[in-house]
């Protein structure tokens, strides 16, 4: 319609503005990301991180990751599941304030030996990435097989850490949705 206008008379400057508040809003609506979109992009950058995180500051990406996930999409399942898996990872590993302290003599830490504890945090963090992997696979099950490796996954979780609820659930919903 402005360019209608414009060749009737090329030096109207009602036509002109016409012209340009019709690019502006048509760049405008291009430039517009989709928030559902963007909010997945987030949710799979950060299951990709999951797999490789070790650290406090990785897992705390994660959960960044997730919150803005969910700031664009709050009833993203996804984005709430990656950050409890972030936040079960986290609470996993062994925070500075639990490390051994250093040795008065010689200044050093004293040599890991393989406490109890260092096991314990590994079980865990061992657990919650068995528990994602399941919930991640649960929801394109489909075969009797694909139920059965979901419920392994959880037994396996469970040998790791012994009542862990998250495996439970996650046990009982594939035993549930397991077709006969």
């Amino acid at each position: 319609m402005a360019d209608d206008a414009l060749k009737l008379d090329a030096s109207s400057d009602d036509a002109k503005k016409l012209k340009k508040d019709a690019e502006d809003a048509k760049k405008a609506a291009v430039a517009q990301p989709d928030p559902k979109a963007e909010a997945a992009k987030l949710v799979k950058d950060g299951q990709d991180a999951l797999k490789t995180a070790k650290t406090a500051a990785d897992f705390d990406k994660i959960i960044k990751m997730a919150d803005d996930a969910l700031k664009l999409d709050a009833a993203n399942a996804d984005a709430t599941a990656l950050k409890k898996a972030a936040e079960d990872g986290k609470k996993a590993i062994k925070l500075p304030t639990d490390l051994p302290k250093k040795d008065a003599v010689s200044d050093q830490p004293p040599p890991k030996d393989g406490k109890p504890e260092d096991e314990a945090a590994k079980k865990k963090a061992d657990a919650a990435k068995l528990v994602k992997e399941g919930q991640d696979a649960l929801k394109t099950a489909k075969t009797k097989d694909d139920f059965d490796k979901i419920i392994k996954m959880a037994d396996d979780a469970l040998k790791l850490v012994p009542g862990d609820k998250d495996a439970e659930a996650l046990k009982k919903e594939a035993t549930d949705k397991k077709p006969k």
